[in-house]
């Protein structure tokens, strides 16, 4: 039997122990992109209090009775600020208060004593002055109390500044405490028992790495987590694993409502349009690795990631490395000039595993140096894929518009001809497979006619445009690609 109540994001110390908790210890910890499932084991005799923070999703607070064990009430509330470390706050800082009013009180009565003896010694409402025998006198009383008074009413005015700057750093830390006292959870049972809740301040992110040699068939895929949390509390963790959904975000499918329309009116009224969304896209992230193992659930992907994690509570980044795959692989260039004028070393092959990879940065290192930083898109199981690796500084790549001229046609319609030349030159000393694209436009108005007049090498564009070459560059040579092509039309806008 499962009491299924709600706790937020991050956890907290066992609130049984008066005190800040150094660490936590976690059974198991199931991290999402901006959230983490935490579950550990108590032992309870009777009743026991539970701190959580304010981040906690109380609805999330799962208790599961272990062998022998029962639960037989839970309940969740917000901490009172006058119990725990609010309640401690408040006390030191009413002491301060009382502490500095006795100061100010004990101030005043001496500089009242100071006003007296000035009073009493001098002339003001007496029918004579004093004679110089008696003033003499009088100073020597002022000089002998009033001096003393001083030093100690400078006494106080120090005391008083140091306990108002320690008031204010009580007020201080006593608001922030009550802007997020956090959860108080009371369980009543006995036995041992499975805890779980979720915690907001959390995440992780994947990182890859990608090791290729083009002289060799087969490339190593790396992919590691760096996970992080916010909780305040250093996290023990035995086992972490990741996750590629998202609870709690987009659970609702969306409705079509009807789809109405109307002709236009000559006066149309103003209308107010009123939308709302049902449902949002959360974008699914994971991690991939053949070894590792790998729970596929009806939402999403669980993920074993490692053992003995520790994570700190300040939001100190740790890097997990998941796993490390030999994957089959082939290596060519791609170039594409009208864009850039660099050919890029690219790889291809197929993704093993049991999940997908999850958007991320990925580090490139071919022959063992490193060659730079991409962005890994989002890949399936058994799906193709396709990185760049890289620029080859041994292909150089050069465009060139050799020739546009405008005329007419026997229509009297306007035509622009344009002529490219793209020239590739190796200089390594071994073959270069270069793939190189360019494109023509392509007319989406009847208006304009676009024809292509040569390719050379001769190849035909896709639907798109696109024209594709695929050449063997021989070492220390040169070679080109060219093509040419007009567009006809009124108010022809290439671009």
């Amino acid at each position: 039997m499962k009491t299924i109540c709600t706790v937020s994001m991050l956890f907290l110390c066992i609130l049984a122990l008066a005190g800040t908790c150094p660490g936590m210890e976690f059974k198991k910890v199931v991290m999402y992109d901006d959230q983490a499932f935490v579950s550990f084991d108590q032992e309870i005799t009777g009743h026991i209090s539970l701190g959580a923070p304010p981040e906690m999703i109380p609805e999330s607070l799962v208790l599961t009775p272990l062998t022998g064990g029962s639960v037989r009430s839970v309940s969740i509330e917000p901490m009172r600020n006058t119990s725990g470390k609010a309640r401690d706050l408040k006390d030191s800082l009413g002491k301060k208060q009382s502490a500095l009013d006795v100061l100010k009180r004990d101030q005043a009565m001496l500089e009242k004593q100071i006003d007296i003896i000035y009073d009493a010694a001098g002339s003001k409402g007496k029918a004579t002055a004093f004679d110089k025998t008696h003033l003499s006198d009088a100073l020597g009383f002022i000089e002998s109390r009033v001096s003393g008074l001083n030093s100690r009413i400078v006494e106080l005015t120090r005391k008083e500044e140091r306990i108002d700057l320690e008031i204010k750093d009580l007020q201080c830390r006593l608001n922030k405490v009550n802007q997020n006292p956090g959860y108080k959870i009371d369980i009543t049972g006995n036995g041992r028992l499975e805890i779980s809740y979720v915690v907001r301040a959390a995440s992780w992110r994947p990182e890859y790495r990608v090791y290729a040699s083009p002289g060799d068939p087969e490339l190593a895929l790396e992919t590691s987590v760096q996970a992080r949390q916010m909780s305040g509390v250093d996290w023990d963790i035995k086992e972490m694993l990741v996750s590629t959904g998202r609870p709690g975000i987009g659970i609702q499918a969306p409705e079509l409502q009807p789809w109405y329309l109307r002709k236009a009116r000559k006066h149309p009224a103003k209308l107010q349009a009123e939308a709302s969304d049902t449902a949002q896209k959360a974008e699914a992230g994971t991690i991939e690795d053949a070894q590792v193992p790998v729970e596929a659930t009806s939402t999403s992907y669980l993920i074993g990631a490692a053992e003995n994690i520790h994570l700190a509570g300040d939001g100190t980044p740790a890097a997990v490395k998941i796993s490390k795959q030999a994957l089959k692989a082939d290596f060519s260039l791609m170039s594409v000039p009208k864009y850039s004028r660099y050919a890029y070393l690219r790889t291809e092959f197929m993704l093993k595993g049991d999940a997908p990879l999850v958007p991320g940065p990925y580090s490139s290192f071919v022959d063992n140096v490193y060659s730079g930083r991409g962005e890994m898109r989002r890949f399936e199981p058994g799906q193709k894929i396709s990185l760049d690796l890289g620029v080859d500084e041994g292909v150089k790549v050069e465009r060139k518009e050799t020739q546009a001229f405008r005329d007419k046609t026997i229509g009297g319609r306007n035509r622009v001809t344009y002529t490219c030349e793209i020239t590739l030159e190796n200089t390594r000393s071994k073959n270069a497979l270069l793939t190189v694209k360019d494109q023509v436009p392509v007319s989406q108005d009847k208006g304009i006619v676009v024809d292509l007049i040569k390719t050379a090498p001769e190849i035909q564009p896709d639907q798109d445009g696109i024209l594709t070459w695929s050449l063997d560059l021989e070492p220390h040579k040169k070679a080109k690609a060219v093509f040419s092509y007009s567009i006809t039309g009124n108010n022809i806008n290439p671009d």
